[in-house]
C-alpha cells in the first residue's frame, strides 16, 4: 500500500512601523494565509498463494482472498488578519487584533468567523511618583480582551452526513440488499450512519484576563500574575443520536456552554550572584490553576460522551459540572461471604441487589439513591479529569565553571481513568491475557484485596464503568537534569576555541505518584481527555554530550 499526504502553505504580510512627535509609536501588520492538507492512501491485498513469487493482483488460487482499500480527504483553512500596535511616551499601550479565519469543517453559511481581540496596558514604572522608588524596577498592569475560533473538534467535513458500506461496528444487521422479483437476488449496498447537521459554526473561546508584572531590586525578583475567565458559548461536541434515526453515530453539535476561570503565577528569583566566589543561583516557579463548568447545554438534557467497549459510557456532559467529567458506579468494596450477599438481596425489592450472577468474590457497587437495586439510576460523577494546578520548578546552579540545571514539573488533584486495569486484571471477560495485578484478585483465602474474582464472562458486570478504575493522577516529575562543565579561558586559548562545554544529562529522571499505570502524564489523546487507554510511557533519557565553539 501507499500513503501520500501533502499539506500547502502561503502566507503574506505587510508591516508599516513609524514613530510620531518622538512619543507616538505605531505598528501595523496586515496579513493572510491559507493552508491545504491532502492524504491520498491506496493499497490491496492478496492471500492463499503457495510462494511468495510475485503474482498477477486480479487473479490467484481458487481459496485466494482479494482486498483492495483507498480514498483521499481533503481540508483547508484561510485566514485574513491585521494587527495595530500603539505606545505612547513608553507608559501607554494599545493593541488590536482583528482576525476571519475560514476552514472546510463547516458549511458554507458558518465557515468564515471574525475573532476580535483588544489589548492595554499602562507602565507604572515609568511614572514620575514611581519613577525614583529605587526598590521598583517594573510594574506594568494589563488588561485584555479577546475572541478566537476553534474548528479541530469538529473533524473534517462534520457538516455532512456519512454513508458506510461496511458497517459492523454500528450494530446494524446487514449491508445488503433484496432486489427483483421473483430471482429474489441479493445486492451489496451502503447505509447511513451519522446525520447530517449544517448548522454547525466555529467553537468561540471568549477570554477577559487582567494582569500584572512586577520587578523588584534591579529585577532581581521577577514575577507575572494573571488572572482569566474564558467562556465558550458553543462549545463543539459529539452528541449521540436517536435509535429510531436508522444510525449509530454521535453528530458534532454546538450542544453546550461553559466557563472557565484560572489564574497564572510565574516568579523568578536571582537568589544569589556571588563576585568572588563565582556562584550563582536562579530560581523560576509557575503555577497555574483553573476551574471549568459547563453552563448550559442547549440541547435541553445532559448526555453521555466517550465509552469503553463492553464498560458503556464513561463521560457525561451536564450543567454544573466539569468537562470530561466521569460518570459510572460507585465501588464499594468487596462482596466477602454468602451471608453479606444474601443481606443485599432480601432488602432488595427484585430479589437480587445487583444481579443473579453476583457471587463473593465480585465488587458491591453502591445504591445511591437508596431503593435497594443497583441499576443505571445509580450512576453519578465519579471522576474529575482536571487538576486543581500544576507546576514547574527551575532551578539553575553556577560555580567555577560547572552549571547544573534541576527542572521539576507536577500536576495535583487530577483524577485517571485507569483502562490498564480494566484489560489487565484478568477474568472479567473471555480468555484474555492478565497483568501481574490478577495475581492479588479475590479468592476465599485471599480476601483482603480490592481486585475482583476471575469468573468467565463476568455474570456480575464488574468491568463496568465506576470508580473502581479511578485514580489519584498527582505526580511530581524531575523532567530534567543537567550537569555540564566549560572549560577555563586558558585552555581554550591554547586550544584556540571560543567555547568548550561538557555535560551529562537525565530526563524523566524520576516521577513521584500513587498512579499504578505506566505514565500520569497523559496529555491529551483526542477525545480521552483523562483517560489511560494504554498510553506509551515517556522514557528515561540518559545524554552525555560536548558543545563546542570556535
Amino acid at each position: 500500500g501507499s500513503n501520500y499526504g501533502p499539506s500547502y502553505l502561503i502566507e503574506n504580510t505587510a508591516t508599516y512601523d513609524r514613530l510620531f512627535g518622538g512619543k507616538h509609536q505605531m505598528t501595523l501588520l496586515i496579513g493572510q494565509s491559507a493552508q491545504q492538507f491532502d492524504n491520498f492512501y491506496l493499497g490491496g491485498s492478496r492471500t492463499g498463494y503457495a510462494t511468495n513469487t510475485l503474482q498477477i493482483l486480479d487473479q490467484g488460487p481458487i481459496n485466494a482472498q482479494i482486498g483492495n482499500y483507498g480514498g483521499s480527504s481533503r481540508s483547508r483553512l484561510l485566514s485574513y488578519f491585521g494587527r495595530l500596535n500603539y505606545e505612547f511616551a513608553g507608559k501607554y499601550l494599545f493593541q488590536a487584533i482583528a482576525r476571519f479565519d475560514g476552514s472546510s469543517a463547516f458549511g458554507r453559511a458558518n465557515s468564515i468567523g471574525f475573532f476580535p481581540g483588544i489589548s492595554a496596558g499602562w507602565r507604572l514604572s515609568e511614572e514620575s511618583f514611581l519613577k525614583d522608588v529605587s526598590s521598583i524596577s517594573n510594574l506594568k498592569l494589563r488588561a485584555g480582551y479577546g475572541k478566537v475560533g476553534n474548528p479541530q473538534n469538529a473533524g473534517t467535513f462534520a457538516y455532512t452526513s456519512l454513508v458506510n458500506s461496511s458497517i459492523s461496528n454500528y450494530g446494524i444487521v446487514g449491508t445488503s440488499y433484496v432486489l427483483g422479483g421473483g430471482s429474489q437476488n441479493i445486492a451489496s449496498g451502503s447505509v447511513p450512519t451519522r446525520l447530517p447537521n449544517p448548522d454547525i459554526a466555529w467553537e468561540t473561546n471568549v477570554q477577559y484576563n487582567v494582569g500584572v508584572d512586577l520587578g523588584l531590586f534591579q529585577n532581581r525578583v521577577s514575577a507575572s500574575l494573571d488572572l482569566y475567565q474564558r467562556t465558550s458559548p458553543n462549545l463543539l461536541l459529539y452528541v449521540p443520536s436517536s435509535a429510531i434515526s436508522g444510525t449509530r453515530d454521535a453528530v458534532p453539535t454546538n450542544a453546550a456552554a461553559s466557563r472557565n476561570r484560572g489564574i497564572d503565577l510565574s516568579v523568578t528569583t536571582n537568589n544569589y550572584q556571588g563576585a568572588n566566589n563565582g556562584f550563582s543561583w536562579t530560581t523560576t516557579l509557575n503555577v497555574s490553576a483553573y476551574r471549568s463548568l459547563i453552563t448550559d447545554l442547549g440541547i435541553g438534557k445532559p448526555f453521555n460522551g466517550q465509552g469503553i467497549r463492553g464498560g458503556g459510557s464513561l463521560v457525561r456532559y451536564d450543567v454544573g459540572q466539569p468537562l470530561g467529567s466521569f460518570f459510572g458506579y460507585v465501588a464499594d468494596g468487596i462482596i466477602q461471604s454468602a451471608d453479606e450477599l444474601a443481606a443485599l438481596n432480601a432488602k432488595s425489592p427484585t430479589k437480587f441487589y445487583q444481579s443473579s450472577g453476583t457471587a463473593p468474590g465480585d465488587i458491591k457497587f453502591k445504591d445511591v439513591n437508596g431503593d435497594g437495586v443497583v441499576n443505571d439510576a445509580d450512576r453519578t460523577f465519579i471522576g474529575n479529569p482536571n487538576p486543581k494546578f500544576t507546576y514547574g520548578l527551575n532551578n539553575t546552579f553556577g560555580f567555577k565553571g560547572f552549571d547544573l540545571n534541576v527542572f521539576l514539573q507536577g500536576s495535583q488533584g487530577n483524577d485517571v481513568y485507569n483502562l490498564n486495569r480494566y484489560y489487565l486484571e484478568g477474568g472479567l471477560a473471555a480468555a484474555t491475557n492478565a497483568g501481574t495485578i490478577a495475581l492479588d484478585r479475590w479468592t476465599p483465602t485471599n480476601t483482603n484485596t480490592t481486585i475482583p474474582r476471575a469468573v468467565f464472562n463476568d455474570p456480575n458486570q464488574n468491568n463496568r464503568v465506576s470508580s473502581h478504575y479511578v485514580e489519584d493522577g498527582s505526580y511530581m516529575r524531575i523532567k530534567l537534569l543537567t550537569l555540564g562543565y566549560s572549560l577555563p579561558a586558558s585552555v581554550l586559548t591554547a586550544m584556540h576555541s571560543q567555547r568548550i562545554r561538557v555535560y551529562v544529562s537525565a530526563q524523566n529522571l524520576l516521577t513521584v505518584t500513587k498512579y499504578t499505570g505506566f505514565d500520569p502524564e497523559l496529555g491529551n489523546q483526542g477525545n480521552s481527555f483523562g483517560v489511560d487507554r494504554g498510553i506509551y510511557p515517556q522514557a528515561r533519557v540518559f545524554l552525555a554530550g560536548v558543545n563546542l565553539g570556535f
